[in-house]
């Protein structure tokens, strides 16, 4: 459908693949399941390396700037962020989506959102309410906007 980044170029799950089931502590103190969204929602999944990082902190803004617009599309936005999530509680505490700790980066390694090192790379996949990728890139020089557009067709999608 959308195109987008290959298995023989990255690790994790490509375009058209599954994404992977995960379970993580959220800024809140609730925990959050991939299948929590099943059959609902789409999902936008932002993993950053940094809370600190400019560009983190810019895409969660402009995530955060059009979170009425992915929630009027039946989307839901999902920050994952390379360190313990009560770290960050304070950092993120205005942010109307979840925000999610993955410390020992068991998450983002099935996702491929790591440098060949292990370090955390920022990466943005959307997926579909059925848990199909339909799109994966490179999530820093990102606009939200693109992801919006993405979920946009997606209703259309699973409208027809």
């Amino acid at each position: 459908m959308v195109s987008g980044t290959t298995r023989a170029t990255t690790t994790g799950p490509a375009v058209g693949d599954l994404a992977p089931a995960f379970t993580l502590p959220a800024t809140t103190g609730a925990t959050i399941r991939r299948h929590d969204y099943r059959g609902r929602r789409h999902l936008v999944i932002a993993f950053l390396h940094d809370p600190g990082c400019d560009a983190c902190v810019a895409l969660l803004r402009d995530l955060a700037g059009r979170y009425d617009a992915f929630r009027a599309e039946d989307a839901e936005v999902l920050a994952i962020l390379a360190v313990d999530a009560g770290e960050v509680a304070p950092l993120v505490s205005d942010l109307p989506y979840p925000v999610l700790g993955d410390r020992d980066g068991a998450v983002r390694a099935r996702y491929g959102a790591q440098d060949p090192d292990g370090a955390p790379r920022a990466t943005l996949f959307v997926a579909d309410r059925y848990g199909e990728i339909v799109w994966r890139a490179p999530a820093h020089g990102l606009a939200a906007d693109e992801a919006l557009s993405l979920v946009e067709l997606l209703q259309v999608r699973c409208s027809l």
